[in-house]
C-alpha cells in the first residue's frame, strides 16, 4: 500500500493528477483520490469515489458540474432523493423519467408539470386531477383531445384505448360542469345517450333531442319536445311514426325535404299507392311501379314502368290491368315479340303488329326476326303463300334458340297441302324441343291421316 501511495505522490508531483487519483484510489486513500481527480478535471471519477464513500450530494454536484445530469439524477434516485432526481432528469432532457421519478415523491403536481412539459397532456391531466387542480385538468385534457385521432382515423387495435381516454375526458368535463364540451366529445364518439344528457344540461335542447332520438330514448324525446319552440319537422315525423300515425308522419317528412323517408314510411304502413305517388314525383319509376302494383293500381304501375322503359314490367302491369293493347306494345318495345303476338287477341292489334314488323328495314339486325314474326302472323291469318314468301332465305336460327323457323315452315306446308314436308319440319322441331307449341299434336294428326289413307 505504501508503495502505491508513494507512486501516487510522485505522479501528483509530476502533474499526472489523473494517474495519481487512480493510484490513491487503489491505495485506499479516497480523499486524496478525489482531490487528484478534481485537480485533473475528471469530475465523474471524483463523483464515483464520493458515491462509494456515501457522499451522495457531493457526487451529484460534481456529476452536474461535469454535465452528467442524467447520471446525477440516477444516483439521487437510487438513494431515494426523488424530487432532486426528477429535476435533474428534466435538465438532462429526459422528461419521461423526470415525471416517472417525480411520481415517487407522492407529489402529483410535480409529476404533472413534467408530463405537461413533455407534451403528454392526457397523463398530465390525470395527475393534475389527482392534485385537485381543476383548471389545469381541463386545459391539459383539451390539449390531449387535439392529439388524439378523430373517429375513423385510428387503427382498430388502438380504438378501445382512445375511446376509453376520450370517455374519461368527456366525463371529467361533465363533472366540471363544462357540459357543452362534454357533449361534443361524447358526440364525436357516437355515444348518443351521454351526449344528449350533456347537451340537455347545457341548454342545447335541439341537439339533445337529436341524440335522444338516435339513442331511441323516446321518453326523453317526448319530454323535450315541449321545451323546444320549433321542433324539427323530421323529428316530428319520427315521433308521429312511433305513435303509428303514418299519414301525418309522411307529410312531416315530405315537408322536411325527406320524401324518400315519407315513401318508405307509407310503404311500411301498407299505403303502397301513397308511397308510389311520392316515388312518381321523384321520378323513381321502378319504385313507383312496384308500389302501384303492390297496391293493386296496375294501370298506374304500367305507366310508371313505361316511363322508366322497364318494358317487361310494364307489360305485366298492363296485362294485369286488362289493357292488352298497352301490354302488347310494351312487350313489342321491350323486344318480347312472341309475347306481344300472344297478347294481340284483337284482329286490329295483330294488324298493328304486322304494320310495325313490315316497317323494319332490311338493313336492321332485327329484320330476320321481323320476317319470322310476319310469317307467323300470315299463317294465323290463313295467308300461307305470304308466309312462305317471308320465310324465303330466312336462316334457321332467326328465332334464336327456339325452332320457330322450322315450326312456321311446317305450318305453311301443312296449310298448302304438303303433309310430308310439314311432318318433316315438325320432326325437326321436336328433335330440338319436344314441348314446342303444338308441333307434336300436329305431327300426330298428319301421321293419323296418312295411316287412315294408306291401303290395308
Amino acid at each position: 500500500m505504501r508503495s502505491r501511495s508513494s507512486e501516487a505522490f510522485k505522479a501528483y508531483l509530476l502533474g499526472d493528477f489523473e494517474g495519481a487519483g487512480h493510484l490513491y484510489q487503489a491505495a485506499g486513500q479516497p480523499k486524496k483520490a478525489i482531490r487528484s481527480f478534481m485537480k485533473a478535471g475528471n469530475l465523474r471519477a471524483a463523483a464515483s469515489v464520493e458515491a462509494s464513500m456515501g457522499l451522495i450530494a457531493e457526487a451529484a454536484k460534481h456529476l452536474v458540474d461535469g454535465g452528467g445530469y442524467l447520471e446525477a439524477a440516477a444516483l439521487l434516485a437510487e438513494h431515494r432523493q426523488f424530487a432532486k432526481a426528477a429535476k435533474l432528469y428534466s435538465k438532462g432532457g429526459n422528461l419521461i423519467m423526470a415525471a416517472t421519478t417525480a411520481r415517487r415523491t407522492g407529489d402529483p403536481g410535480l409529476a404533472a408539470g413534467f408530463e405537461e412539459e413533455a407534451g403528454r397532456y392526457f397523463e398530465a391531466g390525470l395527475l393534475w386531477r389527482e392534485a385537485g387542480k381543476r383548471d389545469k385538468v381541463l386545459l391539459n385534457f383539451e390539449r390531449a383531445l387535439q392529439q388524439m385521432p378523430s373517429k375513423g382515423r385510428t387503427n382498430p387495435w388502438d380504438l378501445d384505448e382512445w375511446q376509453e381516454r376520450k370517455t374519461l375526458i368527456a366525463r371529467t368535463f361533465e363533472e366540471s360542469k363544462a357540459f357543452a364540451r362534454a357533449a361534443e366529445v361524447f358526440e364525436e364518439m357516437g355515444q348518443h345517450d351521454p351526449a344528449a344528457r350533456s347537451f340537455e344540461k347545457a341548454g342545447l335542447f335541439l341537439k339533445a333531442l337529436a341524440h335522444y332520438k338516435e339513442a331511441n330514448n323516446l321518453e326523453k324525446v317526448g319530454e323535450l319536445v315541449g321545451r323546444v319552440r320549433e321542433t324539427p319537422l323530421d323529428m316530428q315525423a319520427e315521433i308521429l311514426a312511433r305513435k303509428g300515425d303514418a299519414a301525418r308522419a309522411a307529410e312531416a317528412y315530405a315537408a322536411a325535404g325527406a320524401p324518400q323517408k315519407a315513401a318508405a314510411l307509407l310503404d311500411e304502413a301498407g299505403d303502397h299507392v301513397g308511397a308510389a305517388r311520392i316515388w312518381d314525383e321523384l321520378r323513381e319509376w321502378e319504385k313507383a311501379g312496384n308500389d302501384y302494383f303492390r297496391g293493386g293500381a296496375y294501370a298506374e304501375a304500367g305507366a310508371s314502368f313505361r316511363k322508366g322503359q322497364l318494358w317487361a314490367l310494364a307489360a305485366d302491369a298492363y296485362e294485369k290491368a286488362g289493357d292488352l293493347s298497352a301490354a302488347l306494345r310494351m312487350a313489342y318495345d321491350g323486344g318480347e315479340w312472341n309475347r306481344a303476338y300472344d297478347l294481340a287477341r284483337d284482329p286490329g292489334d295483330r294488324k298493328d303488329l304486322v304494320r310495325l314488323w313490315q316497317s323494319i328495314p332490311s338493313s336492321s339486325p332485327q329484320f330476320p326476326l321481323a320476317k319470322l314474326m310476319l310469317a307467323r302472323s300470315f299463317v294465323d291469318l290463313d295467308r300461307p303463300l305470304l308466309a312462305r314468301e317471308c320465310l324465303r332465305d330466312l336462316p334457321a336460327d332467326a328465332g334464336g334458340d327456339n325452332p320457330w323457323v322450322a315450326y312456321i315452315r311446317g305450318r305453311v306446308a301443312e296449310a298448302l297441302g304438303e303433309p310430308s314436308e310439314a311432318a318433316q319440319y315438325y320432326r325437326e322441331v321436336l328433335s330440338r324441343d319436344l314441348d314446342f307449341q303444338d308441333a307434336e299434336v300436329r305431327l300426330e294428326m298428319i301421321e293419323a291421316r296418312r295411316d287412315s289413307n294408306s291401303p290395308e
